[in-house]
């Protein structure tokens, strides 16, 4: 399901969007850069767009969700030709600041990965489940040659708890560590860890972990029950019973 973000809440992700006239080149170093080609009708509109570049390797394409989102609800300059009003396209780029983003090419040195299912999750702080309250952790980990975690350091964190509770998992994870010519390395790197409801989603930047980034992992905690399951149809036959 595609995510809507408010007119304030977009505006206040400090996100900056360059002219639509100006290269995307022109784009800062830090942090990830998307760059959109709309095309734009005689009122000024966005009629319509695609992402012609993007550095969003998040799994929701948060940061395209909200490049699209800022796009649509731009009013654009009405251009002329002939005393008319016409149709064209016009190419935006946008960089989201990151504290800490070492940039794209610090994303390209051999990485780990988690070996098998994490024994230890991250628990959502009680009292922080119980107000309502989301946000994250980002932290960055040094994983060991044998993929032990050697070093889980917390960068900055929406609220201690989160943070506490996000380290405290992660130096209990296994890795398989990164390999480089042929031979086990150890690597440094940064994971961003969500804390959210199931009505309710943090702020992007608490989604999005600077680079080098071994990407994100969510805390849910479920405010609503579950639907219950569909009843069986009619002249169906049920399930076997199970037991021992």
């Amino acid at each position: 399901m595609t995510r809507r973000f408010s007119v304030i809440s977009l505006l206040s992700l400090a996100v900056l969007a360059l002219g639509a006239g100006r290269a995307a080149a022109q784009i800062a170093q830090s942090g990830y850069r998307v760059v959109v080609e709309v095309k734009v009708d005689e009122k000024g509109a966005a009629e319509d767009a695609h992402i012609v570049s993007t550095e969003d390797i998040s799994a929701e394409h948060i940061l395209d969700q909200i490049s699209f989102q800022m796009v649509h609800q731009r009013k654009f300059e009405v251009r002329m030709k002939d005393g008319q009003p016409i149709k064209y396209t016009a190419t935006v780029p946008f960089v989201f600041p990151v504290d800490g983003d070492e940039g794209v090419e610090a994303n390209l040195a051999p990485r780990p990965s988690l070996h098998g299912v994490r024994e230890e999750q991250p628990v959502y702080p009680a009292e922080l489940a119980a107000a309502g309250v989301t946000g994250g952790a980002i932290v960055e980990v040094i994983v060991g040659e044998d993929g032990a975690v050697r070093n889980a350091t917390l960068l900055r964190a929406s609220h201690p708890a989160f943070g506490e509770s996000a380290v405290a998992a992660i130096k209990q994870w296994t890795f398989s560590p990164a390999i480089k010519d042929g031979a086990a390395v150890s690597s440094r790197w940064r994971l961003s860890i969500v804390f959210q409801t199931d009505v309710q989603e943090p702020d992007w930047k608490w989604r999005i972990a600077p680079r080098p980034s071994l990407g994100s992992y969510t805390v849910m905690h479920r405010t609503r029950p579950l639907p219950p399951e569909p009843a069986p149809a009619p002249g169906a036959t049920p399930p076997p019973a199970t037991g021992k």
